[in-house]
Order: structure tokens, then C-alpha cells, then sequence
């Protein structure tokens, strides 16, 4: 059950929250909801193992991102060299010729 002057605050949650430090705010909360100080600090120490387990799953993710990223940066830099770019033309030219083409013949 929660007391009447938690239901009071406007805000709820977040007025507990923006005190001072961790433990306190804790402390705040289990008097509040009426919690074992003991279970609360379980909570909160799994909590925060979980959530160090998942930054470092981001962190990593983001590190193969931007691996990625690397890669695809140099294999434009080489995409840009001269005699690409006029493969790439030339394969255009052709490609855009034979639409046409098959666009007149066959109109829909």
C-alpha cells in the first residue's frame, strides 16, 4: 500500500529520485513503499549488474558498428578512384539504354 504522502507529490517517482544519493534515495523509497531496506538493496545491486551487463553489450555493438562504418568509408574512398567512377558510368550508360529500350518496346 502505498502512504498518503507519496500519493501527495505531484510527481510521483521522479521526487524521490532527485535527491541527494543512491542509498538515501533508496532508503526514501522502501520507507515509502513500505519495503525491507535489506530486499530493496538486492534489487537495486542486481539492478545494477544487469545494467552494467547491458552497457557493455551496447558498447560492443556500437564498437562493431563503427568497424563497420571503417570498412564501408575505405571501399567508398577506392569507389571514388577514376577508373571506377567510369566503370560505374559506362555500366549506367548501358543499363539506362537497355530500358529504354525494352520501354519502347514493350509499353504498358
Amino acid at each position: 500500500m502505498v502512504s498518503a504522502r507519496f500519493r501527495r507529490h505531484s510527481r510521483g517517482l521522479r521526487n524521490h529520485f532527485a535527491a541527494t544519493s543512491y542509498p538515501r534515495r533508496a532508503a526514501k523509497l522502501a520507507s515509502t513503499l513500505r519495503f525491507s531496506t535489506s530486499s530493496l538493496r538486492h534489487v537495486s545491486g542486481s539492478f545494477r549488474r544487469n545494467s552494467i551487463a547491458l552497457y557493455k553489450k551496447a558498447a560492443k555493438f556500437s564498437q562493431q558498428k563503427a568497424d563497420f562504418a571503417t570498412l564501408w568509408s575505405d571501399l567508398l574512398a577506392m569507389a571514388v578512384t577514376p577508373s571506377f567512377q567510369l566503370r560505374i558510368a559506362h555500366r549506367l550508360k548501358h543499363w539506362i539504354l537497355d530500358f529504354l529500350s525494352f520501354e519502347m518496346v514493350y509499353r504498358m
